[in-house]
């Protein structure tokens, strides 16, 4: 359980290597995301084994990012049946998508941008998965988007990929308006809460 943050970062890291040293290797960088991925899935199957043995309880721990007295903005993970059941899909999924990808993306001339893109969201999804603070569920659901709209027309070339590329981040912008109104909201509150002496809990 305690390395289950181990999840998260691997695919994040190896979007970094992929994007710095993936055109020097021998299969442009997806050797990088496959394996990290593929550990990622080894460990949510241990993770998820822990829930599967009927222990119900949820885990949980973070680093402080900035800490103004009562205020403080955490990188936190939550993790719990749902979440260990999310790590193994969204894992194994873009397992699946990461080997496929191989052969469908064989020859293109920019390979190595579109596993590194590959990496960096399947580590947003993830990050979604153990978010425990809306700030942070936030930065990986733009993650999400802005990586969305980089696969989408990764081949921009085409007017019908590049104008769907444009739509899906149109809509996301669109939808992410509730979202982040929805957080402002929260986030006054809690700030109320803490001046008046109240508890509400981490924004």
């Amino acid at each position: 359980m305690k390395s289950s943050w181990i999840i998260v970062v691997l695919p994040l890291l190896s979007f970094f290597v992929i994007l710095l040293f993936g055109k020097r290797m021998p299969r442009g960088g997806a050797e990088v995301g496959i394996v990290a991925v593929l550990i990622g899935f080894v460990l949510s199957l241990i993770v998820a084994s822990h829930f599967w043995g009927g222990n119900n309880g949820a885990y949980e721990a973070g680093i402080t990012w900035i800490n103004f007295g009562s205020f403080k903005v955490q990188l936190s993970e939550h993790v719990d049946g749902l979440a260990s059941m999310m790590f193994v899909v969204v894992t194994l999924v873009s397992l699946m998508v990461h080997v496929y990808s191989l052969g469908y993306m064989h020859g293109d001339r920019r390979f190595t941008f579109f596993y590194a893109a590959l990496s960096l969201f399947t580590a947003a999804m993830l990050n979604l998965v153990v978010a425990d603070n809306t700030l942070q569920l936030l930065v990986g659901w733009e993650l999400v988007g802005l990586c969305s709209f980089m696969l989408i027309g990764h081949w921009w070339e085409e007017q019908v990929n590049s104008d769907s590329a444009i739509k899906a981040f149109i809509t996301t912008r669109i939808g992410d308006v509730g979202l982040t109104i929805g957080i402002v909201i929260l986030f006054f509150a809690a700030c109320a809460a803490m001046l008046s002496g109240g508890s509400f809990g981490h924004p």
